[in-house]
């Protein structure tokens, strides 16, 4: 990049599995700042693995189905003040005598907040849950260059220009049939039609506008209004049990710029 006069790269997140070999490799090679976040498919398979040594079958689903509410959490400060609502519900202050719960909250303790706790939707806006779009581009390598055959290095290096540069070819924007990166959503018509039929509801929405900005908050799923209180508790994140945490998302908050709606969050 230095010898093109190019500005280096400098990723703002790092998406992978939990392998100390690919977190310590990209530390060497960027060592600026960023969100190392975990990919939520492998981790929630290890997860589902793990869950079934519980005892209580309505007990483990009941672990899971509150650890992908976890999984929502749109911020940091969010994530830990639930992860902590979450521990005082199932360690019930001290009093669970399950050896198996017991054993399944040490190691999701000790494995994915402690070590890997990167796994929550806020932790990066705009930024991939899963590394299942690298996974997807590491078959293409193995299926159309190098065939699922092992290469000595020069012959791999060789073989790496080879599948740059069609990448580089098939993403030029004068070719006829380019590929071109996506720099926003893309909306189906079958989206704009649902879109249209939810906007024909009864709903009531409260918007609050800004300079050049507005604040919707949305009722969810079929429930038609938000009163005062919860709005102020859903603001203020006033929690005092993951019960109440798991209320909040009956309000949905949309922050738009009219001129960019598409990038609302």
């Amino acid at each position: 990049m230095e010898k093109l006069n190019k500005d280096l790269l400098k990723p703002t997140a790092l998406i992978s599995d939990a392998a100390d070999a690919i977190k310590n490799g990209f530390r060497n090679v960027f060592n600026n700042e960023y969100n190392q976040i975990m990919c939520w498919a492998h981790m929630k398979r290890k997860i589902d693995n793990r869950v079934c040594h519980i005892n209580d079958k309505l007990i483990g689903k009941e672990i899971i189905d509150d650890i992908e509410m976890l999984h929502l959490s749109n911020s940091t400060e969010v994530f830990k003040l639930a992860y902590t609502l979450f521990k005082k519900k199932w360690n019930m202050n001290n009093k669970q005598t399950n050896q198996s719960i017991l054993d399944f909250l040490n190691y999701f303790d000790n494995e994915w907040i402690k070590s890997n706790d990167g796994w929550y939707e806020g932790i990066q806006l705009y930024a991939p849950s899963t590394n299942n779009a690298l996974e997807a581009t590491n078959k293409t390598i193995k299926d159309d260059g190098t065939f699922r055959e092992r290469h000595v290095l020069s012959r791999f290096l060789i073989i790496g220009c080879n599948i740059v540069n069609n990448w580089s070819n098939e993403r030029d924007i004068k070719s006829i049939n380019a590929k071109i990166f996506a720099t926003e959503p893309t909306i189906s018509l079958e989206l704009w039609t649902l879109s249209y039929q939810w906007a024909k509801s009864t709903k009531d929405i409260i918007c609050i506008s800004n300079d050049s900005s507005k604040t919707c908050y949305i009722p969810a799923r079929d429930i038609q209004s938000i009163t005062q209180a919860n709005l102020n508790k859903y603001k203020n994140k006033k929690w005092s049990t993951f019960n109440q945490f798991q209320k909040s998302f009956d309000i949905w908050c949309m922050e738009m710029n009219d001129s960019t709606w598409k990038k609302s969050k």
